[in-house]
């Protein structure tokens, strides 16, 4: 591991104690804590950037293939990503490598301390349910929408048959 990387690994050696649970960061320089409602936070400390950084980030739900859907989710998402206040100072996003609605937060490690780096990580595994349950919902609303509006067009036709 390269020295930035052994930093983070400390303090996840820490936050293990607190949380009661293993974590380590592997070789690779990943790392994935388990948290509630089926959720992972994953941890990434690249050995291969031109800095140290560390990227954490929780997948909330997969992004719709409905374009509606997709519309209403990601709106959502916007709204809830406004100014920072609903997501503790970290970002919703987008991953185009899974296709998920994220809370990511990065950061340069000489920018955190333990203590910063250990409240970033709380406020994330505090906050991802909530936020994953308001994205859901979302995704329900129009899923149900979508299912009315359909029924509706397929009524309308059967009606002009009849």
């Amino acid at each position: 591991m390269k020295d930035h990387q052994v930093i983070v690994a400390q303090w996840l050696e820490q936050i293990s104690l607190h949380l009661g649970i293993p974590v380590c960061l592997e070789e690779d320089g990943h790392c994935i804590i388990p948290c509630v409602d089926n959720l992972n936070c994953i941890i990434e400390v690249p050995s291969t950037l031109e800095v140290s950084a560390v990227f954490i980030y929780l997948p909330l739900v997969l992004l719709p293939q409905q374009p509606d859907a997709r519309l209403m989710i990601s709106s959502k998402a916007l709204r809830m990503n406004l100014f920072g206040l609903l997501t503790g100072g970290c970002h919703i996003a987008l991953d185009t490598r899974s296709g998920h609605i994220v809370l990511s937060f990065s950061a340069l490690i000489e920018a955190l301390t333990e203590t910063s780096f250990k409240h970033v990580l709380d406020d994330m595994l505090r906050l991802a349910p909530s936020l994953r349950t308001q994205l859901q919902d979302q995704a329900d609303c129009t899923s149900l929408d979508t299912e009315i509006a359909l029924q509706k067009n397929r009524h309308r036709q059967f009606s002009r048959k009849g």
